[in-house]
């Protein structure tokens, strides 16, 4: 348990590597989120707080999903999560 978790921590902080990348002064933070029905499944949220506007920020994540995420995607075996914060 504690591997997986330091390896979801490490590709959270890869993603906020190359989110840096495509929002520029933008924060990533990185936060888990827990399901009580569903026994030890924890994923990581890695939430991109942005001053962009909403079109725009979609623009740019969805250069970020076809450059970086889509590859990146099979790692994280969907615990990780990627979205969008509005300022």
């Amino acid at each position: 348990l504690l591997d997986e978790r330091r390896r979801r921590i490490q590709e959270g902080l890869e993603a906020a590597e190359q989110i840096a990348k495509y929002f520029p002064g933008a924060q990533a933070v990185l936060r888990t989120s827990t399901y009580p029905e569903i026994e030890e499944d924890e994923q990581l949220v890695v939430a991109i707080a942005t001053d962009l506007a909403p079109v725009a920020a979609r623009e740019r994540l969805k250069q970020f999903d076809f450059e970086w995420w889509l590859n990146a995607l099979p790692r994280a075996k969907g615990k990780l999560c990627i979205k969008l914060e509005y300022r």
